[in-house]
């Protein structure tokens, strides 16, 4: 609270809005006691980078499910899923630090296709798929177990309930699939509402059930795609490459 300065402006600075969403309320007030008032939403970011893979992983932070030649840390500064094998999966998971419902915004980026190195230019043909899961559990052994009863193919690694099983559990998926699953009674216990590559957000480790979906461009080209995940209450907002 204070006078304008002598130009019709004034300024507030504070250090202490904690993260997250703040509304912030300017009044202006003459000397007659008239006012007006406008009021602007901020989000304070408690963001921090955090992993870029350049060093070996502290394994009390970061658990790795799979062949050891298949899924790892490549030193060049990525985690390698599957590397180029068929009818595999491979799993990395933060297990040292825990995601708080409500204002949450994940980012991270993912490549696929058939080159040893990304963002280089060959064949792109295939049946790729990524998952990005948040589970919620109590120890990395359930987490193992989950991971170790999951299906491939149409499961993409993470199905354990709906026609893949009946797993109770608390989790929320965000896939980016580069296949249609057409139900064939084995490897693929459900069909997929699209035949273009896509994203879509499933829950409770059930991939039948696509809550959200979206066709996006060639996923399976290679390149490094930025994706960003923002989750708001129950608004959830997916991007890709902006």
């Amino acid at each position: 609270e204070g006078p304008l300065e002598a130009d019709g402006t004034t300024s507030f600075e504070s250090s202490s809005l904690t993260n997250g969403y703040h509304l912030l309320t300017l009044r202006v007030e003459n000397a007659d006691g008239q006012s007006e008032s406008t009021s602007i939403e901020i989000g304070v970011c408690g963001w921090a980078e955090a992993e870029n893979f350049d060093q070996a992983l502290d394994p009390n932070e970061w658990l790795i499910v799979g062949n050891p030649s298949r899924t790892y840390r490549d030193d060049r500064g990525w985690m390698e899923l599957t590397n180029n094998y068929q009818d595999t999966n491979g799993a990395i998971f933060n297990t040292g630090r825990s995601i708080t419902p409500g204002n949450v915004v994940l980012r991270f980026k993912i490549s696929t296709g058939q080159c040893s190195t990304p963002n280089t230019t060959c064949n792109s043909n295939g049946a790729d798929g990524f998952a990005m899961s948040v589970f919620q559990l109590g120890t990395t052994e359930e987490l193992v177990s989950l991971l170790d009863a999951a299906y491939t193919g149409g499961g993409l690694g993470y199905g354990v309930s709906g026609p893949y099983g009946d797993t109770d559990v608390q989790a929320f998926h965000i896939e980016f699939d580069t296949w249609r699953n057409v139900d064939n009674g084995s490897s693929q216990l459900h069909t997929d509402p699209t035949e273009e590559d896509h994203i879509a957000v499933t829950l409770n480790g059930d991939p039948s059930v696509h809550h959200l979906i979206a066709d996006v461009p060639d996923l399976e080209d290679n390149y490094w795609h930025q994706m960003e995940v923002r989750v708001v209450g129950e608004a959830v907002t997916v991007l890709m490459d902006g």
